[in-house]
């Protein structure tokens, strides 16, 4: 990271630059059914890497009033939980997704900063365009109501529905149920 304040004048600039590197190797994501079926198994080695500089500007227009704007790339890797480790506790249930890769974003703020004796005031306008978002998917409760109950035998909340039920390969409140949750 590199700051300089030009001709010690109003402007400051800081410029920052990163490498990243990522790879995952030699990983296994296997789930066992209630009825001891195994599915999954190796999944292939995934690397990435991405070159992250920002650069920011401000400027102090007076003592009370300054302008500021930055631009920057950053990049994310998936951490355990969100890859490996499906969860779950009295509220919801957690999947996890062995296909993540990084994230990667590219984003700007504009910015103003007001101060005086008596108080502060900021504002920010940011735009972020974010690739291969991680996340882990979340079954958890909707309305009130647990994302598995079934009213007049349907579930209570049907797009949350489809998605359990593509998640979990079947419906797992149907009697004979044998999928992987």
């Amino acid at each position: 990271q590199y700051k300089l304040t030009p001709f010690q004048g109003p402007v400051e600039i800081t410029l920052n630059a990163r490498q990243d590197y990522w790879k995952n190797m030699d990983s296994i994501s296997q789930v066992t059914s209630s009825s001891g079926q195994v599915s999954g198994g190796a999944k292939p080695f995934k690397s990435d890497n991405g070159f992250n500089p920002s650069a920011a500007v401000k400027y102090h227009f007076n003592d009370n009033l300054s302008f500021r704007g930055s631009a920057y790339k950053s990049f994310r890797t998936p951490g355990l939980n969100n890859t490996y480790r499906s969860y779950g506790n009295t509220t919801a249930t957690y999947f996890a997704n062995a296909d993540l890769a990084p994230e990667k974003l590219k984003g700007f703020e504009l910015g103003v900063d007001y101060k005086n004796s008596l108080f502060s005031l900021s504002g920010t306008y940011f735009n972020y365009e974010i690739s291969g978002l991680n996340y882990s998917y979340t079954v958890g409760k909707y309305k009130g109501y647990d994302s598995l109950t079934h009213v007049n035998g349907e579930y209570n909340n049907p797009s949350e529905s489809a998605q359990i039920i593509n998640l979990c390969g079947g419906d797992p409140v149907l009697s004979g149920y044998s999928g992987v949750c």
